[in-house]
């Protein structure tokens, strides 16, 4: 079943893509660490991502990045540079 997220990624509207990127980020996120981030301690830039949560979590995303990527890359999210 699709969702209005899904249709929406479709059509240029501003801000539904990048939603949709941080949302999956933040599912990935859980998975790895079991931290469930809010969306405004994410951003998605320039195949960059921003993140303000705590150090610890950050590390533990730093330790593994490589599976963090591929995990991002098989749900279509790439990430050009490592995570600030």
């Amino acid at each position: 079943m699709r969702t209005i997220s899904d249709l929406l990624l479709n059509y240029k509207i501003p801000g539904v893509q990048a939603a949709e990127i941080r949302r999956i980020c933040a599912e990935e996120i859980q998975m790895i660490t079991g931290y469930t981030p809010t969306s405004k301690q994410l951003q998605y830039k320039n195949e960059q991502l921003f993140l303000t949560v705590p150090p610890i979590i950050k590390s533990a995303l730093l330790l593994k990045h490589s599976e963090f990527s591929s995990r991002l890359a098989s749900r279509g999210v790439t990430l050009s540079h490592s995570i600030k």
